[in-house]
């Protein structure tokens, strides 16, 4: 229990950090952003040519986290655990917004982007699938980190 708060702690010590501190944890990365290109890549294919009920919609959306996650860590210096929260509570956010029928309240036209982008209904599961694409963030940085120390 005790590990846990000190870790939650770090966690928000290191939010903290990035905005008081932003400019220094700006870099670019060119592997995140080959990541992020080629994730985008397989995002595009599974959005036009498959049509299922399981890839396109759940793996989809565990893979649009991976894909938010190196899209920012292309350009942002900062721990896998607070970026891979960040980016799961931006998915969590659109899916409320879908929740609530933002798009509709906000008049954005059926033709928009911005209707692809947010998506068209709720679905608990989706948080399911976010928090699962988050995790795997995590576990994939935590390895890529202990593959490097050997």
């Amino acid at each position: 229990m005790q590990l846990k708060l000190h870790s939650n702690r770090q966690m928000f010590d290191e939010l903290v950090d990035v905005v008081k501190h932003p400019i220094k944890h700006i870099r670019f990365s060119m592997l995140h952003a080959v990541l992020s290109i080629a994730l985008f890549a397989v995002l595009v294919f599974v959005a036009v040519w498959v049509e299922d009920s399981f890839i396109r919609p759940t793996l989809g959306d565990v893979l649009v986290v991976i894909w938010l996650y190196h899209v920012f860590a292309t350009l942002l210096n900062v721990p896998a655990r607070l970026l891979a929260t960040v980016v799961v509570v931006i998915a969590y956010l659109v899916e409320l917004a879908q929740l609530f029928n933002v798009v509709d309240l906000l008049g954005i036209p059926v033709s928009s982007p911005l209707r692809i982008i947010f998506g068209a209904t709720f679905d608990w599961l989706d948080l399911v699938a976010y928090t699962v694409g988050g995790l795997l963030c995590v576990l994939l940085s935590m390895l890529s980190a202990s593959t490097r120390e050997e």
